[in-house]
């Protein structure tokens, strides 16, 4: 995905620039609205991610137009957050409206909706060469973008181990997602857990499983992902 970050606060813009191009995304930064509208001719994004205020106009106004001008996914990341000003961004042609400061999961998450919104026909994982779970459909894409279903306790196993990838999960934070006391749960119920895990996995996807384990230790993720968190609950 094609992203242009307009932010005037230049830390910022360029960590959010940073943490996008981590996940897998081509972006660009922008202090201004006259940098925007150079991006967009020969850059062309996919999504305008824009703060409220900005040194040379307002970025209620640039939504407004750029919303009945282009096919341009547009999400404001505001600081004020009131529900006039939210209310009032919407009707500017704004797609999201985020408040700051906001966690880099939910921000991806909208990203990504946003995108496959623009266009049905973009794969989840097109953008992403890695492997992608999805909390809120509870399912695990493989790099190619094979979908896979996965169980509750499934989820409840890979959730942290994605999250903490290429670093080790001890058994006992795993035992304790899943809801178990690890000084009173057979360790060999969880070994049986990840072995099947691994094999449904590879069944499914043809590919090398990234589940690695540490002997005495845990289980560590190895491969290149990400996490797709639930959306956040509307106030």
């Amino acid at each position: 995905m094609k992203i242009v970050v307009l932010e005037d606060y230049v830390d910022l813009m360029q960590e959010l620039v940073f943490m996008l191009q981590h996940a897998g995304h081509e972006v660009r930064g922008a202090r201004c609205i006259a940098e925007v509208y150079r991006l967009l001719e020969g850059f062309k994004p996919h999504v305008l991610l824009l703060d409220a205020e900005l040194p040379d106009g307002d970025g209620l106004a640039l939504a407004a137009q750029l919303s009945v001008s282009s096919a341009l996914g547009i999400v404001m990341l505001s600081g004020q957050g009131s529900a006039e000003h939210r209310v009032q961004a919407l009707n500017c042609g704004i797609d999201h409206y985020l408040t700051k400061p906001t966690g880099r999961d939910e921000l991806l998450a909208v990203l990504e909706r946003l995108y496959r919104r623009i266009d049905p026909n973009v794969s989840r994982a097109s953008a992403f060469a890695g492997w992608t779970l999805d909390v809120a459909r509870q399912s695990l894409l493989d790099p190619r973008g094979t979908p896979l279903r996965l169980t509750p306790g499934e989820l409840t196993l890979l959730e942290p181990l994605m999250r903490a990838a290429g670093r080790t999960v001890e058994r006992t934070s795993l035992i304790a997602a899943l809801g178990e006391d690890a000084r009173h749960y057979d360790h060999r119920r969880l070994e049986v857990r990840m072995s099947r895990l691994r094999s449904k996995l590879r069944a499914a996807s043809g590919e090398a499983v990234p589940l690695r384990a540490q002997w005495g230790a845990g289980y560590v993720f190895t491969a290149t992902c990400r996490v797709l968190a639930a959306p956040a609950a509307a106030p």
